[in-house]
């Protein structure tokens, strides 16, 4: 309960620090409206806007067995994924939405409790992900690309892959 109170203090307190930091560059834009080839407020524009993040929500989620969601996988990467199993009352297993590569690809025969190879299996058995670390799912943008662009493809593998249009 204690830890649950020091998280949202700290959720708090960082929503405080990105206003804060927002505040920040509407100013320096404003100083930049009337100096606009000053090359120390464009250093620092520069900078405030490497870190311009827009908040999450805090309010808890509900997470079941089928909800999609976004986490981040051991490579650092940010993935959006779908709760396949809830491990315990706070970790969920979590299958990748847009695998990358074939050992992100979940297994049909784990998914039925039949995979004879465990750990050795080839492709995925789904992530453990503490229910707390979940973000809310941010569906992927599907547009039109300009000729010569990188773009997602799905290969007849069903893995994800960059391709040029």
């Amino acid at each position: 309960m204690a830890d649950e109170e020091e998280e949202r203090a700290l959720e708090n307190q960082l929503e405080l620090q990105l206003l804060e930091h927002q505040d920040s560059l509407s100013a320096l834009n404003d100083a930049l409206a009337s100096d606009p080839s000053n090359p120390e407020l464009l250093s620092v524009q520069e900078e405030l806007l490497q870190f311009r993040v827009e908040p999450e929500p805090l309010e808890d989620q509900c997470y079941s067995i089928g909800s999609k969601c976004r986490f981040r996988h051991v490579d650092g990467r940010w993935y959006n994924g779908q709760i396949v199993e809830l491990v315990c009352s706070d970790t969920a297993k979590i299958a990748f939405l847009t695998p990358t590569s074939e050992n992100m690809l979940i297994c049909k025969f784990f998914l039925q409790e039949r995979c004879r190879f465990g750990t050795s299996c080839r492709l995925s058995h789904g992530v453990d992900v503490s229910l707390s670390a979940l973000k809310n799912y941010v569906p992927t943008m599907w547009d039109q690309s300009l000729v010569g662009s990188s773009i997602w493809a799905l290969s007849d593998s069903n893995v994800w892959h960059m391709e040029e249009s």
